[in-house]
């Protein structure tokens, strides 16, 4: 039984992280891939403009990232908003991951 399931796993693994698979674009992208992509697109487009407000109204009240600096902070109140940074592009990468859970009885 654990090597059919090391065996299933493997084969997924495969599958799931061949080159193709991870495309950005593409169209068999589902819904909700279409949505979050938007999203992002979205936020790099207000990054950019350096509207902080605009990017804001997307955020969580405690939403935090690791900036450029290599430091967590809170978005609302880190180098961006300070105008300590400013992006003249943004490429972000967004990648789709698969993973199979294997529950034995």
């Amino acid at each position: 039984m654990r090597l059919r399931a090391a065996s299933l796993f493997l084969v997924t693994s495969i599958v799931a992280f061949t080159p193709g698979a991870l495309s950005a674009q593409g169209p068999d992208q589902s819904p909700l891939e279409q949505q979050i992509r938007a999203l992002e697109q979205t936020q790099v487009d207000l990054l950019l403009r350096n509207d902080v407000a605009g990017m804001q109204r997307n955020w969580s009240k405690d939403y935090v990232v690791n900036n450029p600096f290599n430091q967590v902070v809170d978005a609302s109140a880190g180098p961006i908003r300070r105008g300590q940074l400013t992006y003249s592009s943004f490429v972000p990468i967004l990648n789709v991951f698969w993973c199979t859970i294997i529950q034995s009885l």
